[in-house]
């Protein structure tokens, strides 16, 4: 294949989608004064959670996304000094429906109390394979406008994609 006679041309498009579902992340954090402590009252919350969540909305799909455990530290005296210990239970729930985000934040947050963390709600698309698609077939439409305008420019003809 000669590049002799060839255009390379790039095409670009955007399509909307309309989110028809919703995603939460949201966690639990829990401190003691002991490690042991702090990571058994996180996970305690974190099932309080987990349950309350199932409750609000049975066909979610719900996920753990991260657990921490560290140690608390605070200037005292001019040196650092152990103050106890955090623990943390993240989680995400997706295929929320639109307007069950209000009942899933609720039940968080009676589940959840003062250790609940609200980290994002984002509206998704639940499939987004048709945009996807469509915005191919337009962005290759695009690049064979632009090509056929400098073939005509050029006194040329434009055949048919080489790849």
């Amino acid at each position: 294949m000669s590049k002799k006679n060839s255009i390379t041309m790039f095409g670009s498009a955007s399509v909307g989608a309309v989110p028809d579902s919703m995603s939460v992340s949201l966690g639990v954090e829990a401190r003691h004064g002991q490690a042991e402590g702090a990571y058994a009252l996180a996970a305690s919350r974190a099932r309080d959670l987990v349950a309350a969540l199932g409750r609000a909305v049975p066909g979610a799909k719900l996920s753990t996304t991260g657990i921490g455990l560290r140690a608390r530290m605070v200037w005292r005296n001019d040196e650092n000094v152990l103050a106890g210990y955090e623990a943390d239970s993240m989680l995400r729930l997706t295929h929320v429906g639109i307007e069950q985000v209000s009942e899933v934040l609720g039940a968080a947050v009676a589940a959840g109390g003062d250790a609940l963390r609200i980290h994002s709600v984002q509206a998704e698309v639940s499939n987004p394979a048709f945009a996807y698609a469509t915005a191919r077939e337009l962005a290759f439409a695009d690049a064979r406008t632009k090509a056929e305008q400098l073939a005509a420019l050029a006194g040329c003809t434009l055949g048919k994609a080489l790849r």
